[in-house]
């Protein structure tokens, strides 16, 4: 009997079912076209994008409208770029709900994904420090 090797870091990535890499697959074959032109095929793709858009946001009870859809889920290269996407994104809306300096409290073990846009922003002088000592510390 093979022994089989044993995977203790789901929480960085998982293995894909066989059904779900056979679909991605078929995917990559078929729907290669650019989705934000306005011939046939880019329309099918773009057709295909809204509507894994909509399955995910049904899943969690978001909007289900195209013009909704398309600003509330954003398709990501993976979890880092979504980190920083989130980080970001939230920044921002502190930024215009409160004209102030969002501060941002973390931890020593916080993620490099998190803890080096946060060191940028700090930088940056995006974020700011309490006057008592840095957040990021």
């Amino acid at each position: 009997m093979e022994d089989l090797p044993v995977y203790l870091d789901n929480n960085a990535t998982t293995p894909l079912h066989p059904d779900v890499i056979a679909e991605i697959q078929e995917s990559l074959h078929r729907d290669w076209s650019n989705p934000s032109s306005s011939y046939g095929r880019g329309a099918k793709v773009r057709h295909e994008i809204l509507s894994a858009r909509r399955s995910l946001s049904l899943m969690v009870g978001g909007p289900v409208g195209e013009d909704a859809l398309n600003q509330a889920i954003t398709f990501t290269s993976g979890g880092t770029e979504s980190n920083h996407l989130a980080i970001h994104s939230a920044l921002e809306a502190i930024k215009k709900r409160t004209g102030g300096k969002p501060h941002v409290v973390t931890t020593n073990v916080e993620h490099v994904a998190i803890e080096k846009p946060l060191r940028a922003l700090e930088a940056d002088n995006v974020i700011g420090a309490p006057s008592s000592g840095r957040c990021l510390t």
